[in-house]
């Protein structure tokens, strides 16, 4: 049985005239190039391709099988462009994502790529500290930062999310030996507010170095972001 990969080495020897260029092109090593087109030639009982050393040229069966490779390749081509079209007028409807801030934030800077694929697809973000009810089908999708209590809800896992101090640069580099000598008890603190002591990063954070208590706290992750961005002339903060 001739493979289908075997038949693309092909298609980019005659492109390429070089088992180097047409290796890199296929992003493999030369010799497995080489394995790939002594591989069809078995499977063709034909030399198809005069390896010289100035590059190579297609023999008169070469230049056969290479016709029905081309053809082949575009049926295939087709075939995948087909799929795809016909995935894409399939997903129509509404998708409700309920999250948080964060993960709001991050989903909705990447939404558009959904939507040029999808383009009968549309997005609601549901941004909320509130999980919403997937069972009673208050969202669709849920992204949050710890495993749901619900047994019947199919869930996987998509990255492992680190807490860390950030600072702006005007801030580092007032703070450079503060920061250098990890004097964390010197330095001026953001958080959430008090309603919200329980999250697992506002517990990081006042459990840090013998427990501190942001200065400055905000009910939203993107007033702390923006209360570490722009710091007031005055009093920066991390």
């Amino acid at each position: 049985m001739i493979k289908l990969d075997d038949l693309q080495f092909l298609i980019l020897i005659a492109r390429f005239k070089t088992l180097r260029r047409a290796a890199a092109a296929a992003k493999v090593s030369a010799s497995t190039f080489a394995r790939h087109l002594d591989r069809l030639e078995e499977h063709c009982a034909a030399k198809l391709v005069e390896r010289l050393t100035d590059g190579c040229v297609l023999t008169e069966r070469g230049m056969a099988v290479l016709g029905w490779a081309e053809q082949i390749h575009d049926l295939a081509n087709n075939m995948i462009s087909y799929d795809i079209e016909a995935d894409q007028r399939d997903v129509v409807g509404t998708v409700r994502i309920n999250t948080d801030e964060w993960f709001s934030y991050f989903i909705t800077m990447h939404v558009a790529e959904l939507k040029m694929r999808y383009p009968h697809l549309e997005i609601e973000v549901l941004t909320s500290h509130r999980p919403y009810n997937l069972i009673r089908r208050e969202a669709d999708i849920a992204v949050r930062a710890q495993i749901p209590s619900a047994s019947d809800l199919v869930c996987r896992k998509l990255s492992t999310m680190t807490s860390g101090l950030y600072c702006s640069k005007l801030y580092a580099e007032k703070n450079k030996a503060n920061l250098s000598e990890k004097n964390w008890h010197a330095l001026d603190y953001v958080g959430f507010d008090e309603l919200h002591v329980d999250f697992a990063e506002e517990a990081w954070l006042r459990n840090f170095a013998g427990g501190v208590t942001p200065w400055l706290r905000s009910s939203y992750a993107l007033g702390i972001y923006d209360g570490i961005k722009k710091p007031l002339r005055h009093r920066n903060i991390i």
